[in-house]
């Protein structure tokens, strides 16, 4: 957890925190076999849970299953079928799971991508399975984390699925899982364990391209689209989910598509496209024939505000207003959905991004699913590469928006963000992420900057007085 605080005049105030979505943190001994047990579900009996794998106990009391069936399994003889209560009283809620852990100590400091073939039973509406991966970390703490929650499996045809993740170096077991919502049947086979080298690995070109795009757009759509799926995301945990597809993308077209495959659930309204191939606006953007039962809403910062800020940084608000579509004048600039930003991310792609959108009774148009539910008191271990990258995203997104200085100051602050992603990928310990971090903040000459967190330097004065004399430092006085 890092404390970023940029003092003015005025006193403008910046926290940067960092959490992380826990799933399930059931209380089972660590299988010592270093790889997946059954990774392709050939050892067990039809009906039967597949050997090394596990239904938590409390979903198996309310009668979920996962069993092996014969039924048009990927490859080989079985593949596992994950199953809901045959009947379920009220809204359908929650989401069916199995599971399996293992060591992480073979992993430490290495990459790791899962990859599994998946299919489900209808993928309509919100039907939909998910794969899942945790790496826990001593103390209790999250090292990595996707569930596939910006990507979810939709299709009834097989097709492989990957995950890739950060194993911090004190990191304990790895728990990796398959989950389906809203009564959907899912079936998985075929578990693949791959490992890479990870620690302190360098941002190649392309990547670091990929990623100072996909800050760019992170900044517009965190701070600036009013969506109701925008404003309650885990921000920390989706940036963290999302990185290692973007880094990979090798061509424009397909950091386009990565990157509007990943902010759809959040921001449906949002398109990124290759520089030059603007689409249409979305239709959901324009004004609706009757619209009077709607309004429409946006965001409105003055200064920046984050949701825990403490009594003395109240006079800076950030909020979403509503506005009635219909009244005694043209709605403003501001308010209107189709008035939408557009920016170029570099990288080849280029964005829309609305920042303001139609809304009825149930809330923001188009109406999406909520974000999935986050646990709170997690942190990522600042040895994750993962967590390093968007801690520099968020810090630096917080100052490009609500720096009031930066017509005085002398700072080239894109630059900046590629300097600290470059230097953030590369850290190998607390104490240089910090000074990737403070370099940042230097970087404003800004002398009521400072930076708190792992890996700050003790403090302490030396023993002697220093003037500025003639242009020169002069030692005016020393301790006896």
């Amino acid at each position: 957890m890092y404390d970023l605080s940029v003092f003015s005049s005025k006193t403008l105030r910046l926290f940067v925190f960092l959490s992380v979505l826990l799933l399930v943190r059931p209380g089972f001994a660590i299988d010592p076999n270093p790889s997946f047990e059954n990774p392709d579900f050939e050892m067990g009996e039809a009906g039967q849970t597949p050997s090394g794998w596990l239904v938590p106990r409390a979903l198996a009391e309310a009668g979920f299953t996962a069993v092996l069936t014969d039924q048009q399994p990927q490859s080989g003889k079985y593949c596992a079928e994950i199953r809901w209560p045959a009947e379920t009283e009220g809204p359908i809620r929650g989401f069916a799971n199995v599971l399996q852990m293992i060591d992480a100590k073979p992993y430490r400091g290495k990459q790791i991508k899962v990859t599994a073939a998946i299919r489900v039973a209808s993928g309509e509406g919100n039907k939909r399975a998910q794969m899942w991966l945790r790496v826990d970390c001593a103390g209790g703490a999250v090292g990595a984390f996707d569930n596939m929650n910006n990507r979810p499996v939709k299709s009834q045809t097989w097709a492989d699925y990957s995950i890739v993740a950060e194993v911090a170096n004190d990191a304990d077991r790895i728990v990796l899982g398959l989950m389906s919502h809203a009564g959907e049947t899912a079936w998985w086979d075929h578990i693949r364990l791959k490992v890479f080298e990870a620690e302190g690995r360098p941002l190649e070109e392309r990547g670091l391209e990929n990623l100072t795009a996909f800050a760019h757009l992170l900044g517009y759509v965190k701070h600036f689209h009013p969506s109701d799926a925008a404003a309650g995301t885990d921000w920390p945990c989706f940036i963290v989910a999302a990185l290692p597809n973007v880094e990979k993308a090798d061509s424009p077209a397909a950091l386009a598509a990565e990157l509007q495959a990943i902010f759809a659930p959040v921001a449906p309204t949002v398109r990124v496209f290759e520089t030059g191939k603007e689409p249409a606006l979305p239709s959901e953007l324009r004004r609706p024939e009757k619209a009077g039962s709607l309004k429409v809403c946006y965001w409105e910062h003055l200064g920046y505000q984050q949701a825990d800020a403490v009594e003395i940084e109240k006079e800076y608000v950030s909020e979403r207003k509503y506005m009635d579509v219909e009244g005694p004048a043209d709605l403003p600039a501001y308010a209107r959905p189709a008035n939408v930003y557009r920016s170029e991310l570099g990288a080849g792609v280029a964005c829309m991004v609305p920042t303001a959108l139609y809304a009825d009774a149930e809330g923001t148009l188009p109406h999406t699913p909520p974000p999935a539910d986050m646990a709170e008191g997690s942190d990522f271990e600042t040895d994750f590469r993962g967590q390093r990258l968007a801690a520099v995203m968020i810090a630096w997104n917080v100052l490009e928006h609500f720096y009031p200085y930066f017509d005085v100051v002398n700072v080239d602050w894109p630059k900046e963000l590629e300097k600290a992603l470059s230097s953030a990928a590369a850290d190998r310990n607390n104490h240089d992420f910090y000074k990737t971090l403070y370099r940042m903040i230097i970087a404003l000459q800004d002398g009521h900057g400072t930076l708190a967190g792992p890996g700050m330097p003790l403090e302490a004065s030396l023993p002697v007085e220093v003037d500025l004399i003639e242009g020169k430092i002069a030692v005016t006085a020393v301790a006896e």
